[in-house]
Order: structure tokens, then sequence, then C-alpha cells
């Protein structure tokens, strides 16, 4: 007999009906055996019919093999089987069911993309590149150190603090001298936490606080970040032109200099 919808088999069941053998044929041939293969219900089911299988009993190995079913029909059966080839599950680094996407044996090539590791580590770990990072921020703390031509300067305090935003620095530092050996020629603040990017006549200069010199220092202070290095350059302007003012510094000499530059690293 051949399968009806709901609304003619409905048809045959009103009161003072007699439903006919073919009526009941159509009644049991409408509605799928529970002991049958959960297959296509039949060649002539109407298009839409409930329950209909994405794979038919009948579908070739070939085509079931697309989405890994482990027998055709069979309910439940996991979208990639424990028969599935290596290449196939590489898309998603599969395995056993309830793994991560990402598995420990996922080459670092594919990790990279990701920045991945253990599971719930953070996205970039710390042996991240600079590049990598451009766009977080990070805290830089760092020790200023003083420096001349010759002679030296032991410091009371030397406080540097900062942060960095890709290839963007922003520090404050802050030195006061204790007590100085024959200082003289070029002063230097250094230990910059980041180098400065060496591109000529790329001189960031920063702000100054400065207090505690010599009465021989007169003019104003300049300062700029040395390119070829990781230091301020700190000088004494005056008279249209700039000089070197390290004998100038002694005991209670302050400097506390601010700057953002762009890094090379």
């Amino acid at each position: 007999m051949t399968a009806q919808n709901k609304t003619t088999i409905k048809s045959y069941f009103q009161t003072g009906d007699h439903p006919t053998q073919g009526e009941f044929a159509d009644l049991v041939d409408s509605y799928q055996d529970a002991a049958a293969n959960l297959g296509v219900l039949s060649s002539a089911a109407a298009p839409g019919a409930v329950g209909l299988q994405l794979l038919s009993c009948a579908t070739s190995a070939s085509a079931a093999s697309i989405v890994g079913v482990q027998a055709a029909g069979a309910v439940g059966a996991q979208l990639y089987a424990a028969t599935t080839t290596a290449t196939a599950t590489s898309v998603l680094g599969g395995g056993a069911a309830g793994v991560q996407i990402f598995s420990a044996t996922t080459t670092a090539a594919v990790f990279s993309q990701l920045g991945a590791g253990t599971v719930g580590t953070q996205i970039f770990q710390a042996t991240t590149t600079a590049q990598a990072n451009n766009a977080l921020t990070e805290d830089c703390d760092f020790t200023p150190g003083l420096q001349f031509t010759s002679g030296t300067a032991t410091l009371s305090t030397a406080i540097g603090t900062g942060f960095r935003r890709g290839r963007e620095v922003s520090v404050t530092c802050t030195v006061i001298v204790a007590s100085v050996s024959s200082p003289s020629g070029v002063v230097q603040v250094t230990n910059l936490p980041y180098p400065l990017i060496n591109i000529a006549n790329n001189r960031s200069a920063p702000g100054i606080y400065c207090t505690g010199f010599l009465n021989t220092f007169t003019g104003h202070p300049v300062a700029y970040v040395d390119p070829s290095g990781s230091s301020f350059v700190f000088q004494e302007f005056a008279a249209g032109a700039v000089t070197n003012p390290g004998a100038k510094f002694t005991a209670g000499t302050q400097l506390t200099l601010t700057l953002t530059y762009e890094t090379s690293a």
C-alpha cells in the first residue's frame, strides 16, 4: 500500500466509518517500524517527512565518510568516528571526544596563530615577541643610573616607572645624588627599559625638573634621548649654545625626566 499523511489517515477513522483492509495497510505503512533502521521512510515519502536521516542506509560508504558516520543511520554516531583519518581530524586537532580543539600534539606552527599553550593560559605567553604584543600595554619599572664622561656619583634615589604600548614607551625617572667624585663632561641618565629606535635626527625631548646644582649652573636645563643607546643626555643651554654640565653636579642634585619615545625592541 501507500504511505499517507496524518490528515488522510484520520479521515479513515471518523465516526461511523468502516476502514478497509487497504486503509489499515496505509496506516501501518505510513509510520516507521521502531525495530527497523532509521533510514528513509520510503521512496514515496512526502518531501519534508519528519524523521528522515541525513544519510540513509543506502548511502554509499564514500559519501558517508564525509561526515564520519560509524554505521549508516546509526543513532548518535559521532561526527568524526574513531576510524577517521588523522588528515581529516587535523583541521580541528581532534581525537577522543571532549578534548580541546588543539591537542597537546598540535604543532607549534599551528599554536603560534593563537599563542596557545597549556589549557587555561593567557592567549599571549611570556615568550610572545614584542611585535605580536603590539596591542597590549606592559608596565616597565626600571632603575636609572647616572654616568659622566669622567668621575662618578653615588645615588640616594634611583626610581624609574613607565609603560609600553606596542612600540611606544612612556617613562618617568628620578635620580638624586648622594655624593660625587670629580664628575665632568657629558651627563647621561642610563638604563632606560627599552632602546630608542635608531633613526637619524630622532632625538625625543623629555620634560625636565631639576634642582641642587652648583651655583655655576646658570643656564636652562635641556635633555634628549641618545638615539644610539638607551639613555637621556642632560645638558645646559646658555648664550645660544649647549654645554655638558657634569662638573656642576654635587651632593643633593636631583633630575626628574619624563619622556615618550619609540623603541626598536
